[in-house]
């Protein structure tokens, strides 16, 4: 795929905005309302929305009596926010990872937020108490999705960001297993309403292609600045 990346902002797909404080945010602005699928706390299912917003929590914001839901909700209220897919991590926020490429006549943006103290291998066994600590991952593209497509779209989200997992050498905390995700890991795919939509989004269409390269890009990149950060870390296994 002959695509290269950009990491500023394309007016097609809106704009992110970063605030930092006592529990820093993340806001992906949309030019227009788009087309979610996801299954995000707040926001989640086949929904129209303007927006991706994340939230940095501690563990000491999400005692065992307190429902995530509500909480991320009374958030997002405090601060007027509507109309938006919510997300949670306590993964730096600051440190998020945007990519941006082009295929054809398909554009695709990847805005991802990386914590690992949850890495996880598909088929581990349940943990009783999971960490905060997950992989938020939101992608948007320049033309209509239909319902198949995002939902393959989806699946090309998946297999991008456990190859680059897999191709960095993240292992799973619970199984010594390589990791394929964490144990609460998001993911929202956006597109615009207007439009004939797309029937689908393989890796045989532009659409999946740039796609699964974008997503790809942002998780390995913001892996490898996790890894720098916990340098010693266990879930970190250095490949021969």
């Amino acid at each position: 795929m002959d695509a290269k990346p950009r990491l500023w902002n394309h007016p097609a797909l809106g704009h992110l905005y970063l605030e930092e404080g006592l529990r820093t945010t993340l806001r992906w602005r949309w030019p227009k309302r788009f087309q979610t699928l996801s299954w995000a706390l707040v926001g989640g299912g086949w929904s129209e929305q303007e927006e991706v917003f994340w939230l940095q929590v501690s563990s000491e914001d999400l005692p065992l009596d307190r429902c995530p839901r509500r909480f991320l909700e009374q958030e997002l209220a405090s601060r007027g926010v509507e109309r938006s897919v919510g997300l949670m991590t306590s993964a730096s926020v600051a440190d998020y990872v945007s990519i941006i490429l082009q295929d054809g006549d398909c554009l695709a943006q990847a805005v991802v937020t990386v914590g690992l103290g949850n890495a996880l291998r598909a088929g581990d066994p349940i943990i009783s108490r999971p960490r905060c600590s997950t992989i938020n991952i939101a992608c948007a593209v320049n033309q209509a999705l239909s319902f198949e497509a995002a939902l393959e779209a989806q699946a090309i989200v998946t297999e991008a960001k456990a190859a680059a997992l897999l191709d960095t050498g993240i292992i799973s905390r619970i199984s010594g297993q390589p990791a394929t995700g964490t144990g609460t890991d998001c993911h929202v795919i956006a597109s615009p309403i207007e439009g004939p939509p797309l029937i689908y989004a393989g890796k045989h269409t532009y659409a999946g292609a740039v796609l699964g390269a974008t997503v790809y890009q942002a998780v390995r990149q913001g892996t490898l600045q996790w890894c720098r950060r916990f340098p010693s870390h266990p879930v970190r296994r250095e490949r021969e």
